[in-house]
């Protein structure tokens, strides 16, 4: 059976749940529910396959996919806080979404806030106790012989069998490479007396410390290719009768049925080859879109806030505040150093490989006591209740890179990747993990293929301008620190004449050259937004941001969704 419907057959097909949107989670949530031969499930892409494209499926390839138009459908925000900044906003195009386009690092987050969303949700499924099981359901870790060895001092492998899956479709593995500087990072940060002894398992749901990280990397396939929801929860279920997927089909709404006292979702609305057509589901819609097409999809429908409605000439048909509110993102900026006599860069460094250097970092930990109590007052008058042990979880995220980026051109995702001079460069990424500033995402106009406004507010409360100059600071002093300095023969990003000690300084460099990890999520924080006949999940209904990368809370979000959706049917 062919993997893809044909647009005849699509349209007469009678189904039960229709998926808008084969990503990351969209793709989860088919693979499962189509494991019942009773279901019949419509999968709707927008994007094309590209099921073998080699950029895709070797890792390093990644830098060159993003502001490609054939990967990434070019999305820009409005210009932001950063001076003015217009920040790309990639999102891939295809099928596989942001699951195709990823640095592929695993990354789950503290358990103390998934609990933080059980605590927002009222539900205690959503808390860490809830989900562990789904992260342990979509991984399939690799098994290698250095996971169990003793590792040399600095190869971190924060690892222990019981936090982890070893048959999910997700699969994970440590690097089979790790570049000579990497040792000497770790060792920097431990001498300069920071949180840097690894956790247990840096997947047990504290993940404070520095450490070599988890890749999605299938090792058992070559060199290695990356797994994505696409090998992983599609290709080995081709045969599945019950399950369609049409490629290249623009969902532009839902349709709500108004007869009732409450509408119902009774369909979508797609437009295939320049033909308007309407396909129907007989129990439910599940939007997982994404961050910016789901809350679009939603505002297009007639559900959202009264008044972005009206502005773009849309009808509210259900009103729903929380539709395009509360974007929240990881904003980053970036060091780059050149290096004395050491090849470090993606060009020389294995393909197939991950990203191994990766440190989370408490607040408390790292600031000075009077820049604690300065931010502490700061928070407090941010928001009405910050918990008292907020800077004591992973607020600062650093990241070794074997690359060289320019922070100042977050505006271009080709020009972001910088021009080395040999291969002797690497960077590192200074991370916040929790942002205060919220953004916004919201329709302008009725026709599905322009994008949205998105604005997404970097840097717009004070806290988060005084947090990221302080992960600056450390960043740059661990390469100051021996054994790091010794490999160090200047800084290119910053330049070197900026002085990383003066706070000043610091946060001029911060409104020029921040950018973000694109780990966007929040904008449709909603649950079953309209009737039990509609319903999100991806990340845009995720309460509160994670210290860490999306794909497998995502991953694990699907896997329950799916479960409880299964579940609600037996009950039908």
């Amino acid at each position: 059976m062919s993997l893809f419907s044909t647009h005849e057959d699509f349209r007469a097909t009678s189904f039960d749940y229709l998926i808008v949107a084969g990503g990351t989670s969209g793709l989860a949530v088919a693979a499962r529910l189509s494991e019942d031969p009773d279901m019949i499930i419509g999968v709707i892409e927008a994007g094309s396959a590209l099921l073998e494209d080699p950029s895709i499926l070797t890792q390093a390839a990644f830098p060159t996919l993003g502001g490609r138009p054939q990967y990434d459908w070019l999305m820009k925000t409005v210009p932001s806080g950063t001076n003015g900044v217009v920040h790309a906003f990639p999102r891939h195009k295809a099928l596989g979404s942001s699951s195709a386009i990823n640095y592929v690092m695993y990354v789950r987050g503290q358990a103390t806030e998934y609990d933080d969303w059980a605590r927002i949700t009222g539900y205690d499924s959503w808390g860490w106790s809830g989900l562990q099981p789904y992260f342990l359901k979509h991984e399939g870790t690799i098994v290698q012989a250095q996971i169990h060895a003793k590792p040399e001092e600095y190869a971190v492998r924060a690892f222990e069998d019981e936090f982890h899956g070893f048959s999910g479709p997700i699969k994970t593995s440590f690097g089979n490479w790790s570049a000579p500087v990497e040792e000497a990072w770790h060792k920097a940060g431990r001498k300069m007396g920071l949180q840097w002894t690894p956790p247990k398992d840096a997947w047990s749901g504290s993940h404070l410390g520095g450490y070599s990280n988890l890749s999605t990397i299938n090792r058992t396939q070559g060199s290695g290719i990356q797994s994505y929801a696409v090998n992983g929860y599609i290709i080995p279920n081709l045969s599945r009768r019950n399950l369609k997927t049409l490629m290249e089909a623009t969902a532009t709404k839902v349709a709500l049925d108004q007869k009732s006292k409450i509408p119902v979702a009774k369909s979508v609305t797609l437009v295939i080859g320049g033909e308007e057509v309407v396909v129907s589901a007989k129990q439910e819609i599940i939007l997982a879109a994404g961050v910016v097409q789901t809350p679009q999809l939603l505002e297009l429908s007639g559900i959202g806030r009264h008044e972005s409605l009206q502005s773009a000439g849309l009808q509210c048909v259900v009103l729903n505040n929380n539709a395009g509110e509360q974007l929240v993102n990881h904003p980053l900026t970036i060091l780059s150093y050149e290096l004395i006599n050491e090849a470090f860069s993606l060009e020389e460094s294995p393909l197939a490989n991950g990203i191994n250097g990766n440190a989370f970092l408490s607040l408390a930990q790292i600031v000075t006591s009077a820049e604690l109590r300065n931010i502490n007052e700061i928070a407090r008058s941010a928001i009405d209740s910050a918990p008292d042990d907020w800077t004591r979880t992973g607020r600062l995220q650093l990241v070794l890179l074997p690359i060289t980026l320019d922070p100042s051109r977050f505006d271009d995702q080709i020009k972001l990747l910088a021009p080395g001079v040999g291969n002797n460069r690497c960077s590192v990424v200074v991370v916040v993990s929790h942002l205060f500033s919220k953004g916004t995402i919201y329709v302008h106009s009725q026709d599905p293929i322009v994008p949205p406004h998105i604005d997404p507010h970097y840097l717009q409360r004070k806290v988060d301008v005084e947090i990221l100059p302080v992960g600056i600071r450390v960043a740059d002093e661990m390469f100051r620190t021996k054994p790091l300095a010794d490999k160090v023969r200047s800084r290119v990003f910053a330049k070197a004449d900026i002085d990383m000690a003066d706070p000043g300084q610091r946060e001029s460099y911060i409104w020029s050259d921040t950018g973000t990890e694109y780990h966007p999520c929040g904008t449709a924080f909603l649950g079953k937004v309209v009737d039990e006949n509609l319903m999100v999940v991806d990340a845009s209904n995720i309460p509160s941001h994670l210290s860490g990368n999306l794909q497998a809370p995502v991953y694990a979000i699907a896997e329950q969704a799916a479960n409880l959706i299964r579940k609600d049917a037996k009950k039908t």
